[in-house]
């Protein structure tokens, strides 16, 4: 595990206003992640001028005197989501459980939102899973890394392998609580054969929907990416692929690939093709664009 800085975030409003759809608030736990994944968009937002992504965490220890107070004033029938700027179940979280405690105290205000839902990819979400059954309609948004672990041992700090993720999966499914998948980001060759066995993992779990995202080349990210890459004899062919045509060519092969087979199983939650890049979202059910005000990530 990465040697990190941790300080303590005292100021600040806890819950803000989100522009994810299907939520109205966010909050977050901690300020940093100790995930530390090398293509993480949160990076380019968060920093320390003393300490790289990954390597420091700041605890906002005041949600146990401020969060009462802050939920007390939102309007009725608000949706809060945890964890858009931080995994809330990072490894941190298994010494300060902040957001055990944020569940908590959500759990014990008159004034309930309407629906909470909470951003990981971290089994560790199982320990508050008996706390999470009692929220008012609890969702789950879990990111299935869809790489080999090999490459996930060297994009991901924290490594929790998919079979992991996939067991606490299951756990939350059999307790009824509301699974949307995020398999993102993918890579050229390193994703692709994994696709079989994601959308096997689809058929059996259910989940309300899930979406499908490839690799953002934001700059930094990309770097970072390549950075972990490059020492593999794999790499030369990834790289070309991911130059501007051969990505483009290799999304929409990718896209068939996943519409193809998602129409050989029995699913009947919303399946969606997601590229960032271009704005684009897609059910792959109808092959219709989804209406941007219906986007959620």
């Amino acid at each position: 595990m990465t040697e990190f800085n941790q300080t303590i975030a005292r100021k600040g409003n806890i819950i803000a206003k989100t522009g994810f759809q299907g939520y109205d608030y966010c909050l977050n736990p901690y300020v940093g992640c100790q995930h530390g994944c090398k293509y993480c968009y949160v990076r380019f937002f968060i920093k320390d001028k003393n300490h790289p992504w990954g390597q420091f965490i700041r605890t906002r220890d005041h949600i146990q005197t401020k969060l009462h107070e802050e939920l007390t004033k939102l309007p009725p029938n608000s949706r809060i989501v945890i964890g858009t700027m931080t995994d809330p179940y990072q490894p941190q979280e298994e010494i300060h459980r902040l957001t055990q405690k944020t569940l908590q105290i959500i759990q014990q205000t008159k004034n309930k939102p309407q629906k909470i839902g909470i951003f990981t990819k971290s089994p560790r979400i199982l320990q508050d899973a008996q706390l999470i059954e009692t929220l008012p309609d609890p969702t789950i948004h879990l990111t299935l890394s869809p790489f080999p672990q090999e490459i996930l041992q060297l994009l991901e700090t924290d490594v929790q392998s998919l079979e992991e993720r996939k067991k606490a999966i299951r756990e939350l499914t059999k307790r009824k609580i509301k699974i949307c998948l995020n398999i993102a980001p993918a890579i050229p060759i390193i994703s692709d054969q994994l696709t079989s066995s994601l959308i096997n993992f689809i058929q059996e779990i259910q989940p309300t929907q899930f979406f499908v995202d490839s690799l953002q080349k934001y700059q930094e990210s990309y770097l970072n990416v390549k950075t972990a890459l490059k020492h593999l004899p794999i790499w030369p062919q990834i790289e070309k692929q991911l130059e501007d045509e051969p990505f483009l060519k290799w999304k929409a092969s990718f896209a068939h690939q996943w519409i193809t087979e998602i129409k050989s199983i029995k699913y009947q939650g919303i399946p969606i093709w997601c590229d960032h890049a271009s704005q684009t979202w897609i059910n792959m059910h109808t092959g219709q664009d989804i209406p941007k005000k219906n986007h959620y990530w």
